[in-house]
């Protein structure tokens, strides 16, 4: 099991979401019940939201990697979510291990 300084994801940039596990997410993954990690990224308090844009990151990924794209779009008043998929970025699960491609 890696530890916890070894989940933390890299962000492009100095780009962060702000907001993290803003909601309990769990899925059950064969018998055992797992954690899944959510972000969340806010618009400007001046702003009113206008829509919610969800992201999901791709194979050998997380959701980091998406940080300045949620920044950029709450400029415009989009709340941006998303979750690290199990085994990636900080949720539960064996690291990038895929049951199968489909």
């Amino acid at each position: 099991m890696q530890s916890e300084e070894n989940r933390k994801p890299i962000p492009l940039g100095n780009c962060t979401f702000p907001e993290e596990n803003f909601i309990d997410f769990v899925v059950l993954d064969g018998k055992k019940i797992i954690k899944l990690n959510t972000y969340r990224y806010l618009p400007p308090s001046t702003l009113k939201p206008i829509a919610v844009f969800v992201v999901f990151h791709g194979l050998n990924s997380h959701i980091g990697n998406n940080a300045h794209v949620a920044k950029a779009l709450s400029e415009f008043g989009i709340i941006t979510v998303g979750f690290d998929h199990r085994g990636f970025g900080k949720s539960e699960g064996n690291r990038g291990f895929i049951a199968s491609i489909e």
